[in-house]
């Protein structure tokens, strides 16, 4: 491995971070850091942008706790965080619980600020610290042993200290003013004995001396961001605080700006391209750090940098470590030039540099690759360089390469140029014929491929035209299928292949021509599929194979039919709902009925058409019947049943209120039902039969109920399929009451069929005690409309009851 550098340094390891930890961890000389809060540290727990709940200082776990919305901003100073503090939005700070505090009872002792604010709102002017605008404050109004720095009007830091109840405060201020410029400062308050003294960034201090001596007050907390107090909230960014438990010498104030400064004025790292070499087909390329791409970067303030990539390689993999170092491996048979880009980085991204790897060629051999070309018998085939037999040859190493004559053909002439191109005259032939031939690459010769040459005719398919007869299968051998008419100039066996089905029907297609053709049902007209033939070598165009059915007639579909006629009245049928109503005929013709077998308790006038006139003998009741066939003229149906079943008023009564569901569990579902139930050996006509009182519902026309069968009327179809899993008809106008309510069924001409009153309370069971219940008869025969008759139970719409006791009086 090689490596060229454009630049080579030393790198210092020091860092402000360093700098830090160090004067955290030795003695002053003339006080010991106690708290030291960065908003830096913040990064690990706070998002940029997130409220700070809690900030904790870095030498004993001090916590300062938010109020208001104090913001960590990220890269806010010099690409490191800072706490915001707007007064835009309220109040905000972070308080130093007073138990908690590191001045408490202390004597001398040094605070640092680092601040940056513009704002034009701030507050006092020559009066004392607690009139300004807070920064780190722990005032009583001077009534106590307090303290506090903060910022004027004038943008003068001020601080200074109380003497207790009765004694005036002392307070110092900055020599400088203007500090609200939207610029870095760092502020220290020193405080030795009675002497204080405030230094701005490197200034010299202003000393103000014979304040009063005595230790602090222990009962204060700390806030930062505003008074103690309270009042008079900072608008701008903290960037740290440090408190020491002593008077910092005017060399340690130094010391500390220049450090605060340099962490915050950091300088974006300088990344330097780099060059590296390797070697084609190599298993790795591994780069450790002291080569890595780092190796010749810079940083002004000697922070450690991380390197990341920002492009990756194009003709490899690569895997970038933060350390700079990195390996890289090369797709198989790549030489040439590769590279990425990336960034170095401490706190800010350095510039985009770019590391290119140089990768070195090794001799690969050509590799010569088989083809195939087509042509027809009458044809010369001329084949350009461009298309010729080198065209899909491996030539890693891109060098010229020629092709080498090896074996010529057995049939037919060919003239094999150095550049791939040939010439081939099939002279008559027809089949196949190949040759084989070698690359030179200039170094070696590489191992023989064959070219094969394909003469071939493609076959020539021709349409066909077959016939067959409505609902009968055509079945077309391979002697009369669809090859019998294709044709393959060069003799070859030929097969054929189906592309396009039927439309109107199904095909069983072989690849000798035979085929089985079945149209659809009652499908007649014109049809049509495609195929295609093959000689094992080319294909043919698409043919259509033509399919003609011919219509043949279809007997008519007669279906049985049922009609209502009550005792002693004639019944008279039009056509429109006679007996061929419901009768079919495929071929759409006109229908005729004709009569077969007459009635055997009635008379009967039947009309072609299919209306009729019935009237039943005297005095009978129960069902009749006759037989007839639907014609079209040419076919006749089967023989077809009539039934007429003649009702009196008393048989209609069979049908009775069964089961009423008045207080379904889900009162807002519209789930209320009624079941009837036919208690007779007959069907029964309930057309125009209705509802009336509690609710409103009309049955349509052609509603009947079965012998000894149920009928469900729904306040709504829908929810009661998908509550009971039953079909029912619906839905009604009204709601059953639940403290009672009368129901009357009533025919058509109004006569009164069945009439239930229900009741809440004894003897009527009351259902809203089981949830979800309906109320039942417990015996179809007995008088439902007596409360002893009927049950509470689960409903069961549609079926028999569940609560049948057998043929019992009811109970009172």
């Amino acid at each position: 491995m090689t490596r060229k550098k454009t630049r080579s340094r030393s790198r210092q390891r020091d860092s402000y971070r360093l700098n830090v930890e160090q004067l955290e961890s030795r003695q002053l000389l003339a006080g010991d850091l106690v708290a030291h809060w960065q908003a830096e540290n913040l990064n690990a727990t706070t998002a940029d942008g997130e409220s700070v709940s809690v900030w904790e200082d870095s030498v004993r776990g001090i916590v300062a706790a938010g109020e208001g919305e104090p913001t960590l901003v990220r890269g806010g100073i010099g690409g490191r965080s800072i706490v915001r503090f707007e007064t835009a939005d309220g109040d905000d700070s972070l308080v130093v619980a007073k138990d908690d505090s590191p001045l408490a009872g202390a004597s001398d002792f040094s605070i640092v600020v680092a601040f940056v604010t513009d704002s034009s709102e701030l507050l006092g002017d020559v009066g004392d610290w607690f009139q300004g605008t807070g920064l780190v404050d722990g005032n009583s109004f001077g009534l106590t042993n307090d303290w506090g720095v903060a910022i004027n009007s004038s943008g003068q830091i001020v601080a200074g200290i109380g003497a207790g109840f009765g004694n005036a405060p002392t307070t110092v201020r900055s020599t400088r003013d203007r500090l609200n410029d939207g610029q870095l400062h760092v502020a220290t308050f020193t405080r030795s004995g009675g002497d204080l003294a405030i230094y701005v960034d490197g200034d010299q201090p202003n000393v103000l001396t014979g304040a009063d001596e005595s230790a602090r007050s222990e009962r204060l907390a700390i806030r930062f961001g505003m008074l103690q107090n309270g009042g008079n909230p900072f608008n701008g960014d903290v960037a740290e605080i440090h408190i020491y438990d002593g008077a910092l010498s005017s060399e340690e104030v130094a010391d500390t700006y220049d450090q605060i400064q340099s962490f915050y004025n950091n300088e974006a790292p300088a990344a330097v391209d780099d060059v590296y070499e390797t070697v084609e087909d190599s298993l790795l390329f591994a780069v450790p750090v002291a080569q890595g791409v780092l190796a010749n970067d810079a940083d002004a303030e000697q922070d450690p940098l991380t390197a990341t990539i920002v492009d990756d390689v194009q003709h490899g993999t690569l895997s970038l470590r933060p350390d700079g170092s990195f390996i890289y491996v090369p797709q198989k048979d790549f030489f040439g030039e590769d590279r990425f880009t990336y960034t170095a980085a401490d706190i800010q991204p350095s510039n985009v540099a770019t590391a290119t790897i140089n990768v070195l060629p090794a001799y690969d051999s050509a590799i010569a690759i088989g083809d195939q070309y087509k042509l027809q018998p009458t044809e010369t085939l001329s084949v350009n360089a461009a298309e010729g037999v080198l065209a899909n040859d491996i030539n890693v190493d891109l060098v010229e390469l020629t092709a080498v004559l090896e074996s010529d053909v057995t049939e037919g002439s060919l003239s094999l140029s150095a550049d791939g191109s040939f010439v081939f005259d099939p002279q008559g032939f027809a089949r196949t014929t190949s040759f084989s031939y070698r690359v030179n690459d200039g170094t070696n010769l590489s191992s023989s491929a064959e070219v094969s040459l394909v003469v071939n005719t493609p076959p020539a398919a021709s349409s066909d035209t077959y016939g067959l007869n409505e609902d009968s299968p055509l079945l077309v051998a391979a002697v009369d299928g669809v090859l019998a008419n294709d044709v393959d100039a060069d003799g070859d066996v030929i097969e054929a292949t189906l592309l396009q089905p039927p439309a109107n029907g199904s095909v069983e297609f072989n690849s000798n021509g035979s085929f089985v053709y079945s149209p659809n049902a009652e499908f007649s007209g014109d049809d049509l599929f495609s195929y295609e033939i093959s000689d094992g070598v080319d294909q043919s165009a698409a043919t259509l194979v033509f399919l003609n059915v011919a219509p043949v007639n279809d007997a008519p579909v007669a279906a049985v039919d049922t009609f209502f006629a009550l005792s002693d009245q004639l019944i008279e049928v039009s056509a429109m709902n006679g007996l061929l109503a419901n009768d079919t005929d495929v071929d759409s013709a006109i229908l005729s009925a004709v009569l077969v077998g007459g009635p055997l308790h009635g008379t009967l006038s039947l009309n072609a058409d299919g209306s009729f006139s019935y009237r039943a003998n005297a005095g009978y009741t129960g069902a009749d019947s006759f037989t007839y066939r639907a014609t079209d003229s040419i076919d006749t149906s089967a023989v077809t049943e009539v039934t007429i079943v003649i009702n009196t008023i008393e048989s209609l009564q069979q049908v009775v209120i069964n089961e009423v569901h008045y207080d379904p569990n889900e009162s807002a579902e519209a789930l209320e039902f009624i079941e009837l139930h036919n208690r007779g050996s007959f069907p029964v006509d309930i057309s125009g039969w209705s509802f009336s009182d509690g609710i409103d519902f009309t049955f349509p026309d052609g509603a009947t109920i079965g012998a000894n069968g149920f009928v469900v009327i729904s306040q709504d179809p829908i929810s009661a399929r998908t509550k009971f899993e039953v079909d029912s008809v619906g839905p009604w106008l009204g709601r059953l009451d639940n403290d009672g309510e009368t129901i009357q069924l009533r025919t058509s001409a109004g006569a009164l069929i069945d009439e239930v009153t229900y009741k809440l309370g004894f003897p009527w069971p009351t259902v809203g005690d089981d949830p979800g219940h309906s109320i039942q008869l417990i015996n179809a025969d007995l008088d439902n409309d007596l409360g002893g008759s009927w049950r509470s139970a689960a409903p069961t719409p549609n079926a028999a009851n569940s609560v049948i006791v057998g043929n019992s009086p009811p109970h009172m």
